[in-house]
């Protein structure tokens, strides 16, 4: 089959097109999401929390130890998320 030299270079440029686009589609792809914006987190002490959700200070000890509270050290003292809590406490629970 020959080709005349428009229509090959009216081929190349169809494969040149394709080629850009499969190229752009991949790398968009690999490209990383970007996270949503997060509001500021509040953070509770031990106290704070059992006086504003009504539990003890024993349930947040179970809470650590089975993995559904992750507790954060801030300032030498065990600090509680407040949207962890709200997790927990809207039964969905799981580790966050």
């Amino acid at each position: 089959m020959l080709f005349n030299i428009d229509e090959l270079q009216e081929l190349i440029e169809k494969l040149a097109n394709c080629v850009a686009e499969k190229t752009a589609e991949r790398v968009l792809a690999s490209l990383p999401t970007p996270a949503p914006q997060q509001q500021e987190e509040t953070y509770f002490t031990t106290n704070e929390v059992c006086d504003r959700y009504g539990t003890t200070k024993q349930s947040l000890w179970r809470w650590r130890k089975a993995g559904y509270l992750p507790k954060i050290k801030l300032g030498g003292s065990n600090r509680y998320r407040k949207s962890d809590l709200d997790r927990i406490l809207a039964g969905k629970g799981g580790a966050a």
